[in-house]
């Protein structure tokens, strides 16, 4: 288990050593591995949404004096929550929200926050398997001739996504890698009727990948187990088209 200021601290301490002239989000991006036109606007949303979770966790807490030592350690980052701060660039950001006594206070409001709540976290060693598997996909779904241009556009937008949220499960968590997966599943829904069917076999392995990555989330959030009896009536449904 661990707590929202230390995701907050894994998402932005190595992005505090990107290089000075970057800008925040650009590193917030490469940190993320996030790709495409609109990885930026992703990033911010990963962390305000990281942000917001160590606002609301400080909220829980019934001791006044601890609400208002963690309070004080949050306020620099604060800002973030008000969508200020995400045009800086690294140099500039490092004498503002990134300075190293911010960074040394999100350690110290994570000791805190460990009597208060706790956040789980997926089994490191599977977690990543699971990330170069669909990292892997995405090759596939890129040498895959016959997918239309939009259904393999929005395909790998979607696996980059799915790919990156269980690399970096800390700052997706798990309501951000459910989305994800919910994302990647209506992907292949909303675009399966126009695929040709020698191509059905590649959805049907992302498919299956899908329903392991429900499989391993409900390791730690029994509600996944939804997600997977629609993994399974998917593959049905694949099937069908393969067949037809």
């Amino acid at each position: 288990m661990t707590t929202s200021a230390q995701q907050l601290n894994e998402l932005l301490s190595p992005v505090s050593r990107a290089a000075p002239s970057i800008t925040f989000l650009a590193a917030v991006s490469n940190r993320l591995d996030l790709e495409g036109d609109d990885a930026e606007m992703r990033a911010l949303e990963q962390v305000y949404n990281t942000a917001r979770n160590v606002k609301s966790d400080i909220d829980l807490s019934d001791d006044p004096e601890l609400k208002n030592r963690a309070t004080q350690l949050f306020k620099p980052f604060s800002p973030l929550l008000k969508f200020s701060g995400y045009h800086l660039n690294i140099q500039q950001a490092k004498g503002n929200f990134l300075k190293p006594e911010n960074m040394v206070g999100l350690t110290d409001l994570h000791l805190m926050l460990k009597g208060v709540t706790a956040r789980p976290e997926l089994p490191l060693e599977e977690s990543k398997e699971l990330a170069a598997e669909f990292a892997l996909l995405k090759d596939k779904v890129v040498a895959c001739e016959g997918l239309p241009d939009g259904f393999k556009e929005a395909l790998l937008k979607r696996l980059n996504q799915v790919s990156s949220a269980f690399d970096h499960f800390f700052a997706f968590g798990e309501e951000g890698l459910e989305r994800e997966l919910e994302a990647l599943i209506g992907s292949i829904f909303l675009h399966v009727y126009e695929t040709p069917a020698d191509n059905v076999p590649l959805l049907k392995e992302v498919w299956d990948k899908v329903g392991q990555g429900f499989g391993l989330l409900r390791s730690i959030n029994d509600k996944a187990g939804t997600f997977i009896s629609l993994s399974e009536k998917g593959q049905k449904l694949l099937e069908f088209f393969a067949n037809s």
